[in-house]
């Protein structure tokens, strides 16, 4: 009885680790620096958008897009364009499913920004990501449009 206990435990901690691995885009970020699925968030098109970046350093944010099972990114908005971007992305595909995770460059290069999930106020849904040293990047959507299915 024990052993088949641990041989179950074994088998679901390595259903674990494969699970894991699944969540890893490679090259997927700016400069080619891998994407964790598990620091992303689910966005519906078609949807308007607003990126906005307070303090210096680079910083973007990706929306990718389920292309033949790997995570493609399909547009992004940085703040090498400015400190306030609008955007629109339309619903050119019949499932309109898409992710999303923001982006920011420190010390060795590009990261990744735990977003973890929506914000919501009065006028907008948004996401938020915040710097180790402070610096700030926000993606809301008009109209409560990127809320997850």
């Amino acid at each position: 009885m024990v052993k088949i206990a641990i041989c179950a435990l074994f088998l679901f901690c390595v259903a674990c680790d494969q699970t894991k691995a699944k969540t890893i885009v490679p090259g997927a970020g700016p400069k080619g620096v891998d994407m964790n699925t598990a620091l992303a968030v689910v966005v519906n098109t078609p949807l308007d958008f607003t990126c906005t970046f307070q303090g210096q350093g680079y910083r973007a944010f990706v929306i990718y897009h389920l292309v033949s099972n790997q995570w493609k990114p399909v547009r992004s908005c940085n703040n090498g364009a400015g400190n306030t971007i609008v955007g629109h992305l339309a619903a050119d595909d019949p499932n309109p499913r898409r992710l999303i995770t923001g982006w920011y460059e420190m010390g060795k290069g590009w990261q990744q920004c735990d977003i973890r999930g929506w914000k919501s106020d009065q006028n907008a849904e948004y996401l938020s990501c915040r710097t180790p040293d402070g610096r700030s990047s926000m993606f809301a959507c008009a109209k409560g449009r990127c809320a997850s299915p």
